[in-house]
């Protein structure tokens, strides 16, 4: 971070009353309309095995072949997407983004080199020991938004419902989500 004439970095900046007032509020930067702005993420929660994943999957990969989401959500500037799965084996994985793909009207032989589209099967691994690791895999793919499936098998051992225990981990989101190299996350 750049420090200011303030000694704190230039991003802490506080903005007065007067001159948010004075703006015209700008509409968010959208990486899917409607659904993911730029510097967030989404955590999608549900019971075991409801399918978070692979609508997630689903999502990743109509989003750079169709530019949307579900059908419904527009995402026109997403180029590039990383599936990072951490349950399901690698040949499973594969196997759906080849139904999904024919699904989408996509046989495998079209000219795929242009098409930015990237999964990830590492196993589970403790997010908060592999930080940088995860962090140089992003920086690799340089993606427009990322898929981490799923996190709860990546926090062994802390409570969800506990502070203590989710600050470093909700740091740590928040940090790659507004990171300028990886703004964009969705987590499952």
């Amino acid at each position: 971070m750049t420090a200011s004439k303030h000694g704190y970095p230039e991003v802490w900046k506080p903005r007065s009353l007067e001159d948010i007032l004075s703006r015209t509020p700008e509409p968010p930067p959208w990486v899917i309309e409607g659904l993911l702005p730029a510097e967030s993420g989404i955590l999608c929660s549900g019971q075991p095995h409801a399918g978070k994943s692979l609508i997630f999957l689903y999502a990743a990969l109509e989003s750079v072949l169709k530019h949307t989401v579900w059908q419904k959500f527009p995402c026109p500037k997403v180029n590039r997407v990383l599936f990072i799965e951490t349950e399901d084996p690698r040949w499973l994985v594969e196997r759906r983004v080849h139904g999904f793909a024919k699904g989408l009207g996509i046989e495998p032989g079209e000219d795929l080199e242009k098409i930015g589209f990237f999964v990830s099967c590492p196993g589970p691994f403790k997010l908060l020991d592999n930080k940088e690791a995860l962090t140089d895999l992003i920086k690799e793919v340089n993606p427009d938004w990322v898929v981490l499936s799923t996190l709860q098998g990546l926090i062994p051992g802390l409570d969800w419902s506990q502070q203590k225990d989710m600050s470093n981990v909700n740091a740590i989101m928040v940090e790659l989500q507004r990171w300028r190299g990886i703004p964009r996350w969705a987590s499952s």
